[in-house]
């Protein structure tokens, strides 16, 4: 009988993690069935020739209210961002995890694989199913942690204790008859642990047993002589003005794929010049004509940028961007503005600087020459190996 996945998503809003789900319902094509519950279903259709089923999941929203209430500090690691989630309401946990339960078991599922999903990973322990873990080493920590650590040292505020976010999970997990856990990052203990990075962009390095997978397939191709800026931008970024009219204000300069632009958004932006794509754009022509790759720090974007030595301007939107991208910037090929700032002419001046940096270019191309290996391989092939395990 051929094994049925279920592939789960709970969190995070970027294309990104559909396109990791594509990429284990191809791996696993004509070795298992798999259907996707996703956390929203804007790029679904990419999923569909590939998976027997796909449909709204549960999704993890954002509340803020403890941290609105305590200044609006920033958070400081993942417990905190698991608090914002609802890891502290009983209740909360209790509903979604029967939500899960129920959904695995009317697709008659044995292997759950989660990407940003623990809950349906804390579901599949329940069920007392085979589960994966996959994600960027942000969002994927590492089960055994004593605590989730501060990952920026000018943010180092908690706004929950971890001990009372593992009791929540505790109490839920009685409910359902399953033993407690220890700590809370154990609520990541899976079969199979698929980090989907590289070292020098994992807060959590030199802490796992797993082995990285590449995040970009093998063959990406190579910056050319491009003059462009190509800008993907992929949360609320269409809700930014400040953002928007420093875009308008690249003109001509400009290739920009922005999922979510009104109609007259596009309008103005295309009436000052910048080039509106409608959806994403080929790999090679992104290469050919780019000089400049403009994004939030997003980890897809960041590192297939990376693979193909293309230099990088990031405006993070929260913590997980700023993360990625201030570690662009170690490597020397990302320059980072903060997301806080408004002027729409400092943003510009300070894209337009990056434009013109030739020492920027020339660290982008050595990260892709040193970090090359590391960030492209065969995934399909290395995600078939590491899976095959589960289905048996």
């Amino acid at each position: 009988m051929t094994t049925r996945v279920m592939l789960a998503w709970e969190g995070g809003a970027g294309r990104g993690h559909i396109s990791t789900m594509r990429s284990i319902a191809r791996a696993l094509d004509g070795v298992a069935i798999c259907d996707a519950a996703v956390n929203n279903m804007l790029h679904a259709a990419e999923l569909a020739p590939y998976c027997d089923l796909v449909f709204p999941g549960s999704a993890f929203g954002i509340d803020k209210t403890r941290r609105t209430q305590g200044g609006n500090e920033a958070i400081c690691s993942w417990a905190d961002h698991l608090g914002d989630l609802g890891f502290g309401d009983v209740d909360f946990l209790i509903a979604r995890l029967g939500w899960w339960i129920q959904a695995i078991r009317s697709r008659a599922s044995t292997v759950v694989i989660a990407d940003f999903a623990p809950l349906a990973t804390i579901a599949a322990r329940i069920l007392g199913l085979r589960s994966a873990v996959i994600g960027t080493g942000y969002l994927a920590p590492p089960p055994g942690l004593d605590r989730f650590p501060i990952l920026v040292p000018d943010l180092s505020v908690a706004h929950y204790d971890e001990a009372d976010l593992l009791a929540a999970v505790n109490t839920a997990l009685e409910r359902y008859s399953t033993a407690p856990l220890q700590r809370l990052s154990d609520i990541y203990q899976c079969d199979v642990f698929l980090p989907h990075t590289i070292a020098p962009l994992d807060p959590y390095a030199g802490q796992r047993e797993a082995p990285y997978l590449p995040p970009v397939e093998a063959g990406m191709p190579a910056a050319g002589q491009g003059d462009e800026i190509f800008g993907y931008f992929s949360t609320d970024e269409p809700r930014d003005e400040a953002l928007l009219e420093a875009l308008r204000r690249l003109g001509p300069l400009l290739r920009l794929h922005l999922p979510g632009l009104s109609a007259e958004q596009v309008a103005t932006l295309e009436a000052s010049g910048v080039k509106v794509a409608a959806g994403p754009l080929p790999l090679a022509d992104i290469a050919a004509r780019t000089r400049l790759c403009l994004n939030a720090g997003q980890h897809g974007t960041l590192t297939m940028a990376m693979a193909m030595g293309l230099p990088q301007f990031a405006i993070p939107r929260h913590l997980e961007h700023a993360w990625h991208a201030h570690r662009g910037r170690d490597l020397g090929c990302v320059d980072v503005i903060t997301r806080h700032e408004r002027d729409p002419a400092v943003i510009v001046a300070g894209i337009m600087a990056a434009h013109a940096d030739a020492g920027l270019v020339r660290r982008a191309r050595a990260v892709a020459a040193e970090h090359g290996a590391e960030l492209m391989g065969p995934l399909n092939a290395l995600l078939r190996q590491r899976l095959l395990p589960l289905l048996a």
